[in-house]
């Protein structure tokens, strides 16, 4: 009798699972995987935005693929985007496991790496501190500075790249620890580009991306796993360069966001090296991403000449020939200010987004997305949505004149967007205006591939050469006079920018 009832109960168990697996929602469309790799050989060595965008075409708003044993979700529209990552970002706001660049190459002390949750949290707070959009405000002095440095560097620099890195990090530089950067060849700058690099690359190689695929490979002892060690070395450089900022900073005479900190009750609660890790994260994300921006705009400049004269041409009537354009007059600059956020869309930086983690299952449009799944926001596919954007792959700074409203994937989504979007937005667009005073922006003598960018996390152009021709001798002779007539002392700028914050 016992036999026979266990025999029932097990019968009854088999039955109830099997009709579960077959009532439960299916998982998004995709392309079909192989056993174990899953989708891994119909990923794309080269602009893997690109054919996901295919795949969107093809699927849908939602993508479903296997890489390796991940679940991996593409969002590629900004209605899927808004409704799951910031309508439903309570459990899509975490991380998945990063091993060589989480792990590995930032010890779980990378902002941007970290789960959501308690350390998360504390770091956001601190970060905020000084992000947010009222104290963003306050700012104005150090972009006045360094985007006048940067339009002088232009007058005799024909590297722009290394002078958009300069302007970026001087500005970071000079909030987070007191310290201005004059020249496109300091040490720190170099150093600072030259880790991010090196670790970018060794989670880039196929080690790096089988070990994410295949976590288990990670149990290899340290002999066996060249990561591991190549990741040592990067965090060490990086740890070393983030600890020297902060001693200058907390010895520099000058109010910065480490002295403001530091004063804290988070600050308090996290050691010295997570500390370093949490300034020196907004520090050298900010500098990336707004020098990635400015090369942006320059591929946008030489390839649309007729937009920037339009620009030029507010920007004549509204500033004049006599003075550089100002962060006051941006509001009467709508047009010039349209081009900048048209280069955020025209060419995502980001364009494959950053990935979230889902923390519970859900469902969207009849589909299942499981707990543990990689989502990815992917920018470039909603961004080039012709359902959205009329003549998508057109650069129209008209479109955010037309309709305010439009959606824009540069920042991110729901709670992990980025925190210095503020203070990025009003750099490029003083950065534009002042450039587009100055200059006319003219393509080199070969010609300029537009869809030809850098492979990584983020996608700047690849090398191309652009000619910065001087609109005229007295507009070089104003920008000298502004230059030398303006307070450069970082003392008196940050005291002033901390009593508006204090």
């Amino acid at each position: 009798m016992i036999a026979l009832l266990v025999l029932i109960g097990a019968a009854l168990t088999i039955l109830w699972r099997f009709n579960r697996k077959g009532n439960r929602l299916p998982l998004p469309p995709g392309p079909k995987p192989l056993p174990i790799i899953g989708n891994l050989h119909q990923e794309p060595s080269k602009d893997r935005w690109l054919q996901y965008h295919e795949w969107h075409k093809k699927y849908g708003p939602l993508v479903s693929m296997r890489l390796g044993q991940r679940t991996v979700i593409s969002v590629g529209s900004h209605q899927a985007a808004n409704e799951l990552l910031t309508k439903r970002s309570h459990i899509y706001s975490s991380r998945p496991r990063f091993i060589i660049m989480g792990e590995c190459a930032f010890r779980n002390l990378n902002t941007a790496l970290i789960p959501y949750g308690p350390q998360w949290r504390t770091h956001h707070r601190i970060q905020a501190r000084f992000l947010k959009a009222n104290h963003a405000t306050h700012y104005g002095p150090v972009q006045d500075i360094e985007s006048k440095h940067l339009v002088r560097d232009l007058l005799s620099l024909r590297d722009f790249p290394k002078v958009f890195l300069r302007y970026a990090y001087s500005m970071n530089s000079t909030l987070a620890y007191g310290q201005r950067v004059d020249t496109v060849d300091a040490h720190a700058m170099v150093e600072l580009s030259s880790v991010s690099k090196a670790i970018g690359e060794i989670s880039a190689t196929v080690l790096g991306v089988m070990v994410e695929m295949f976590p288990i490979l990670n149990r290899l002892p340290a002999p066996l796993a060249p990561w591991k060690q190549a990741a040592d070395r990067g965090y060490a450089r990086a740890l070393a360069l983030y600890e020297r900022n902060c001693r200058l900073a907390e010895t520099s005479p000058s109010w910065n966001w480490v002295r403001g900190a530091q004063s804290m009750k988070e600050s308090k609660t996290v050691s010295r090296e997570e500390f370093a890790n949490i300034i020196g994260f907004v520090f050298d994300a900010g500098s990336e991403t707004v020098a990635g921006a400015l090369e942006m705009f320059v591929l946008a400049a030489v390839s649309n000449n007729a937009v920037m004269r339009k620009a030029q041409e507010e920007i004549d009537r509204v500033v004049g020939p006599e003075r550089l354009p100002t962060m006051q007059d941006l509001p009467n600059l709508p047009y010039t200010c349209a081009v900048a956020v048209e280069t955020l869309r025209w060419r995502p930086l980001a364009p494959m987004g950053f990935p979230h983690e889902l923390m519970e299952d859900d469902e969207y449009m009849g589909y299942r997305i499981p707990k543990g799944a990689m989502v990815l926001p992917n920018h470039w596919a909603m961004d080039l949505d012709e359902t959205v954007f009329e003549r998508a792959t057109e650069f129209r700074p008209e479109r955010w004149l037309e309709n305010p409203e439009l959606p824009l994937a540069a920042f991110g989504f729901g709670r992990r967007g980025c925190p210095g979007r503020h203070i990025a937005k009003d750099s490029l667009r003083i950065s534009v205006a002042r450039m587009l005073w100055t200059f006319d922006l003219l393509p080199g003598k070969s010609t300029v591939n537009t869809w030809d960018l850098q492979q990584g996390l983020l996608a700047p152009p690849t090398h191309f050469e652009a000619q910065f021709q001087l609109r005229s001798p007295e507009r070089e002779a104003i920008i000298q006079l502004e230059w030398e007539s303006t307070d450069k002392n970082t003392d008196r700028m940050m005291q002033s920018i901390k009593e508006l914050i204090d």
